[in-house]
Order: C-alpha cells, then structure tokens, then sequence
C-alpha cells in the first residue's frame, strides 16, 4: 500500500504530459510566428542567416527551424523567405535552399541588389 502512495496515479501522469505536449506546441508556434514577424523586417536588397534569424526569434541555436521554417512559408509577399541565406553564403556563394529552386532565389536576390 506504501508504494502507490509515493507514486502518482496513472492519470495524473497522462495530464501532465498533455500540458507538456500543449506547451510545446504553443511555443513552437509562438517560435514560427516571431521567425516570420523577423523575416517580413528584412528590407529589399539586404540578407539576413539563418543563424541571424532564430538569434533575433529569441532561440540562437535554432537556425535549422528556422529553414524548414522558410520551407513551409505560405505567404511569400509578406514573408519573404529568399532573403533568408546559409551563413557561409558570401565564403562559397550557395544561397540555400528555396521552395522555387535555387535558381529562382539567385534570380530575386539579384533582382533586388542583394547579390551582383
């Protein structure tokens, strides 16, 4: 009898994890959302890293979310992903990867005079 008084009930283990799993999900979305508010700030003819971006979105280590972020953007007039470039982007000239292709996002960096 002793042990199952030391020991949480098995419901009250499932609704702790469901709060564990609600919060997470807020704060991903929270984390999407402050990504695109930063990535919609970056003017015409400027680039900002993946790195640069999730440090700005208040999580420095999460520059890989913030690309598959950028991958799943529905709105690309607001948020406008191809601005968003590898840091190693001016050392070896790959701009990253673009729903559009790769060529797509050399063509608008261009357009816009981020790139020569």
């Amino acid at each position: 009898m002793g042990w199952e008084l030391s020991r949480p009930p098995f419901f009250i283990h499932l609704q702790v994890n469901k709060f564990v799993r609600e919060r997470y999900y807020v704060d991903m979305q929270s984390f999407t959302q402050r990504v695109y508010a930063v990535v919609a700030k970056i003017p015409r003819g400027q680039t900002l890293s993946y790195k640069e971006v999730a440090r700005r979105a208040g999580s420095p280590r999460a520059y890989r979310a913030v690309g598959n972020i950028m991958n799943r953007n529905p709105d690309t007039k607001r948020v406008p992903c191809h601005r968003v470039v590898p840091s190693s982007f001016s050392a070896d000239g790959d701009p990253g990867g673009y729903a559009r292709g790769r060529a797509a996002k050399i063509a608008l960096l261009r357009k816009e005079g981020a790139i020569a």
